[in-house]
């Protein structure tokens, strides 16, 4: 049997075949939403998420695809402006949670 790092010891065979073909975009797309999931409602800045996910530096790309796909959304303050967190760089960086579509998709109910 394939092992994975994505399906468990326990898991039945399809489980390892369908881990064992997603490509490595696939793949760290599920380990930041997992992230994001795991912070909520906690927003997190791409950089951030990355490092948590333990990802390199072009993990935020991963982070434009949740975006794109409606998995993650932009924090919204009291103003409805964006809010930001310093980034490692000391800029200004959009902070990012899970939204309810990304919530159920990682509860597997999508």
């Amino acid at each position: 049997m394939t092992t994975t790092t994505l399906a468990r010891s326990v898991d039945h065979h399809t489980s390892h075949q369908a881990a064992a073909g997603l490509s490595k975009r696939s793949t760290q797309c599920l380990m930041l939403l997992d992230v994001f999931c795991d912070a909520y409602p906690q927003p997190l800045i791409a950089a951030e998420a990355t490092a948590r996910a333990g990802l390199d530096g072009g993990g935020w790309k991963r982070v434009s695809d949740l975006k794109n796909a409606g998995y993650i959304g932009p924090v919204l303050d009291e103003h409805d402006t964006f809010l930001t967190q310093t980034g490692p760089n000391g800029r200004a960086c959009m902070a990012w949670k899970a939204t309810d579509k990304g919530l159920s998709v990682l509860a597997g109910k999508l």
